[in-house]
């Protein structure tokens, strides 16, 4: 599968709501395939922020009926009737960037069964790197793509920051 493209068409006032909830949460240092997050820090490498506010595997988390919760499902539950697909959800992961933020490529999973939605909360300058493709961040917009697939964040240079859901699935047939 190729990276699959949708407008889900939320209503702006939605996604201001969810990255006002996104502003007042805990959050933790970006990391992408690195160990020394102190070795980054000082070397002035900064890979932005991010949280978890849903993983099946460890249960441990946010449970899934928290506000930002209830709007990730709500986002994938819109994106997997649009592709007419029946899927299993694996996590929830939000992202935080601003312009001196860099990341690095990776995979989501390393299943050929498991599927990557990122979903943009507002436009920005910034986007995602799939297979060395640049898509522009663009509001209410998902990208989907096989969570195998290399890709990483692209900070903005304009814009003051960039706010995104990853969402991890694994494709029921």
């Amino acid at each position: 599968m190729k990276v699959k493209i949708l407008n889900l068409n939320i209503p702006t006032n939605n996604n201001i709501q969810i990255i006002k909830l996104l502003t007042n949460h805990h959050w933790f240092l970006g990391h992408e395939n690195h160990i020394n997050h102190l070795l980054e820090i000082e070397k002035g490498i900064n890979r932005g922020l991010t949280v978890m506010t849903y993983n099946a595997e460890t249960n441990n988390l946010t449970n899934i009926n928290t506000p930002l919760n209830v709007f990730a499902n709500l986002i994938w539950q819109i994106t997997m009737d649009k592709i007419n697909w029946k899927g299993q959800l694996q996590r929830f992961f939000w992202n935080f960037y601003t312009r001196d933020n860099i990341s690095s490529f990776h995979k989501d999973m390393r299943d050929n069964d498991f599927y990557s939605i990122i979903y943009n909360l507002h436009t920005t300058d910034g986007g995602t790197n799939i297979n060395n493709r640049f898509y522009k961040d663009n509001e209410s917009q998902v990208k989907i793509f096989n969570s195998t697939t290399l890709h990483k964040g692209i900070a903005p240079k304009q814009d003051k920051f960039r706010m995104n859901l990853n969402i991890v699935f694994k494709k029921i047939a």
